[in-house]
């Protein structure tokens, strides 16, 4: 890979995701996937081992599914469950959820933290994504001195601790809800 690549911004937010196909090699099944009827986006990285399971479920709801990919059904597995769905899921993953209508955005990772996901918060600006190399081309990062002496003898930082000042690692187990027009965080465990 990447296979693919995609990009959806619109002022104040930019999902942006490159993919290696493994469920659905199809062009419908590229990211940011998007349910135009509910005006939701998502990018996903990752594998939800039971989505067959919570596929037939949803359709007995009533979604239709254009793809065979586990991406679809997070996304409409949010607009059935809400935030409950990253407690549904199975397996290892971290994904971002747009909800334009709300003007929110969940942010979620895998119950074992298996999927890296990061963040970064100043104030003007968020970021989450699964590697912290695409913030250096967008700000100054200053390493973590703290850290220091825990990286180079572990080549690990521990806990929430990346290295890097303002660069925490998502916790594992968590959902982050943020909103977008205030960029207001805040955390709660699933």
């Amino acid at each position: 890979g990447p296979d693919s690549g995609g990009i959806y911004s619109e002022r104040g937010i930019a999902l942006i995701f490159r993919r290696l196909s493994i469920l659905d090699l199809r062009k419908v099944a590229n990211q940011p996937m998007e349910n135009k009827k509910a005006n939701v986006f998502i990018v996903f990285n990752g594998e939800v081992y039971n989505y067959k399971k919570l596929k037939k479920i949803l359709e007995k709801k009533g979604y239709i599914f254009k793809t065979d990919s586990d991406t679809e059904v997070i996304l409409n597995g949010y607009l059935e469950w809400g935030d409950k769905i990253s407690k549904k899921l199975e397996g290892m993953f971290a994904f971002a959820i747009f909800d334009k209508n709300k003007k929110k955005m969940l942010v979620s990772r895998d119950h074992m933290g298996i999927k890296p996901l990061y963040f970064f918060a100043n104030g003007d600006f968020i970021y989450f994504g699964s590697e912290i190399r695409p913030l250096k081309f967008i700000c100054d990062l200053s390493p973590d001195k703290r850290n220091l002496s825990e990286i180079v003898f572990f080549r690990y930082a521990s806990g929430q601790s990346t290295g890097y000042k303002s660069v925490f690692k998502v916790l594992p187990g968590f959902n982050y809800h943020v909103d977008i027009d205030n960029l207001d965080i805040k955390k709660e465990k699933f």
